[in-house]
């Protein structure tokens, strides 16, 4: 409560005190100039300092001195948590006024909507991002919203993160050096529950409704720091003007020394253990147990190639009629006489690209005409006999070999969205076709298995509670690999976050993995800001992402806000088609149309402009590094015949942290869309 008696009244004297220029401290004092004047030193001669305000460079210097002295002393937590505990012992034992800042008032909406929304359900998991000079107000906001600050039982992962529980509930803390003297306030605090997820950040406080997330409210915005100083400083001047601050209450000074030993504990936590390395051998370990669940790849080669040719064919097909009369026309003239969706113009632009490259249709200025027939069995270059045939071949089964036929047979439909490519891939609603077409074919089994192994061998020597974050998840294909190859030998205390932006997989999920305790389910978009959606913050030891990145609208934006969800030397494994794939370009790849309105993937970065929607290789490597990736491996091995399908595996680790979240672009406001296309279909 700010002091009623006006600046100057007798009964609020002028007190000398102590505080650093530059430090926020110095901001809200000068606010209060008539009731305090500001010395900047600390040096022998105190006499005329009535109290002080210490930092986090000099409170172990100066406090036990200044008590000594009876002087009051206000003192903000820094990594030195020794000295504050000697001081506030020694205060307790003089009886003069020694207390730490409180700046949880600063969270406080945090706190008001955790307990109006999480309710009797409580919270089950709490996660912390931090400066050092905001872990006091984080623990402050603790022990509001949980039963006790004890029990604990905190275990050391890598410099900077630690895992384990605060009364009951699983909580990761996530320290980094403060950047500044203004870095005094938590970055980003998650509380969550059954009932749902409170996120309280610098923008303020956001409900997301559980269990897989809902539409996103504000709760209120967070007051600014220099504000919560002015009062906490406003109030402390009237205890010592009025000589109360030595009779504090007995349980604030509890209180106080509780944070202290927390803080130190966790200090020396975080400090005790290395950064996990890349475990050596690795990348060869993971291609072998590819081989051992998908075979020789000799077949799926040729197969592979057939397709090629079949999906060119059909191209040329559905643009016979405009182009096949001999006459020069434009590009945009092609695509009225096809009646085509404006939203695939950018998909019927590339197969022109290609049937020119093909030499199927000659070019002339900003003309084009048919150059050759196609040419293929029956007519058509190739049957619906040979497409399933040559599926079977690669591994699949006849379901997907026989979605692939109805795609080419009714291509002409789909390129004027008089049908849907995902109509025919999710019949009835049922998930049987897509869930073959990414785990049964060669490709699936190499590269689900491979990826199974090494979230596994990265997993293996993760301290505390491993976490997975898995985005854009789907039909979960990569997820069973993984949960497979974890059963009966995986961590006991696993986390796994299933991701995408889909309700309706979501749930599917929920039911399928019902007997995974560590499972959890979010609703998350990579499009926007995966933290402030609630995806782990710098804490996950892997991040897996199977064929879903590439509809990324900006790519690189994406691969930073993975990189947040991440602990350092975390491991990041990308599945993506390396190369433009033909029959992908005359089927799935309708399913990356946006819908009106929206943002095609790609249109924010590199991609714009040039109707291309996958990166090869070399390209990935470079957005990696740029996000602050080191690439391990690529897998295929690029002289393995495996690798001429297109299919890759990227397995990447993550480096420093780049700094703190708030130095991030965030979006406006958070996000989660209803049900747009299905990221990664």
């Amino acid at each position: 409560m700010i002091p009623q008696a006006a600046p100057g009244d007798p009964r609020m004297p002028r007190l000398g005190v102590h505080a650093e220029p530059g430090h926020p401290v110095w901001s809200a004092l000068a606010g209060l100039g008539d009731w305090f004047s500001v010395r900047e030193g600390l040096g022998d001669d105190i006499d005329d300092i009535d109290a002080a305000y210490l930092g986090a460079d000099d409170a172990g210097a100066h406090a036990e001195g200044l008590l000594g002295r009876g002087t009051p002393v206000l003192m903000h937590s820094p990594s030195r948590h020794r000295a504050l505990a000697s001081a506030l012992r020694a205060a307790r034992r003089s009886g003069v006024g020694c207390s730490l800042v409180d700046l949880s008032g600063a969270v406080h909406p945090l706190v008001t909507a955790a307990r109006e929304r999480l309710g009797d359900g409580g919270v089950s998991e709490v996660e912390v991002s931090t400066p050092e000079g905001g872990l006091d107000t984080a623990l402050r906001v603790l022990h509001a919203v949980l039963p006790a600050l004890r029990p604990w039982r905190l275990t050391a992962r890598t410099p900077g993160l630690a895992v384990g529980t605060v009364a009951g509930a699983a909580t990761t803390i996530a320290m980094r050096p403060a950047t500044g003297p203004a870095d005094l306030q938590p970055d980003r605090i998650v509380l969550r529950g059954p009932a749902g997820t409170v996120i309280g950040s610098a923008d303020g406080v956001t409900w997301l409704p559980g269990p897989f997330g809902g539409e996103p409210s504000r709760q209120g915005g967070m007051p600014g720091l220099v504000a919560t100083l002015r009062e906490r400083l406003a109030t402390w001047h009237a205890a010592v003007a009025a000589g109360r601050t030595g009779a504090r209450d007995a349980a604030d000074a509890q209180l106080d020394l509780s944070i202290t030993r927390l803080a130190e504990e966790l200090n020396t936590a975080l400090g005790e253990t290395p950064p996990p390395t890349f475990p050596p051998g690795l990348c060869d370990a993971a291609h072998q147990a590819g081989l051992r669940h998908a075979g020789d790849p000799s077949v799926p080669s040729s197969a592979a190639r057939d397709l090629d040719r079949t999906a060119v064919a059909a191209m040329a097909e559905v643009l016979g009629g405009p182009c096949g009369d001999g006459r020069w026309r434009t590009v945009d003239d092609i695509l009225g006489r096809m009646r085509a969706a404006g939203r695939h113009a950018w998909i019927l632009r590339r197969w022109v690209a290609v049937l020119t490259e093909e030499g199927l249709l000659e070019a002339r200025g900003g003309s084009l005409r048919a150059a050759v027939a196609p040419r293929g069995e029956n007519g058509q270059g190739g049957a619906d006999g040979d497409i399933e045939r040559a599926y079977a071949a690669l591994g699949f089964p006849p379901n997907v070999g026989a979605f692939h036929a109805e795609v080419r047979a009714r291509l002409a439909e789909i390129v004027r969205d008089e049908t849907s490519v995902r109509e025919l891939l999710f019949p009835r609603g049922g998930t049987e076709i897509a869930e073959a077409l990414y785990a049964r074919g060669w490709p699936g089994r190499y590269l689900n298995a491979a990826v199974a192994h090494a979230v596994r061998a990265v997993l293996d020597r993760a301290h505390g509670t491993p976490t997975v974050l898995e985005l854009g998840a789907g039909v979960g294909a990569t997820t069973t690999a993984v949960l497979d190859e974890l059963a009966g030998a995986g961590p006991p205390d696993l986390r796994y976050v299933f991701s995408d932006i889909s309700r309706l997989f979501l749930v599917a999920a929920a039911r399928r993995q019902r007997s995974w305790p560590g499972m959890r389910h979010a609703l998350l978009d990579i499009d926007g800001d995966l933290v402030a959606q609630g995806a782990p913050a710098g804490s996950a030891d892997a991040v897996v992402a199977a064929h879903v990145l590439h509809n990324a609208v900006e790519i690189g934006r994406t691969l930073h806000t993975i990189r947040a969800t991440l602990r350092e030397g975390g491991m990041l494994a990308v599945i993506e088609s390396t190369r433009e794939s033909y029959p992908l370009l005359a089927s799935m790849q309708f399913l990356m149309s946006a819908d009106d309105g929206g943002a095609r993937p790609g249109s924010a970065d590199g991609r714009a402009g040039t109707d291309r929607i996958f990166l090869d290789a070399g390209q990935w490597r470079a957005e990696l590094a740029a996000a602050g990736f080191r690439v391990e491996c690529e897998l295929p091995p690029v002289e393995h015949e495996g690798a001429a399908l297109g299919q890759t595996l990227l397995i990447a680790t993550a480096g420093p942290p780049e700094g703190p979240p708030a130095n991030r672009e965030p979006p406006e406001q958070p996000q989660l869309p209803g049900e747009p296309n299905k990221r990664g279909a």
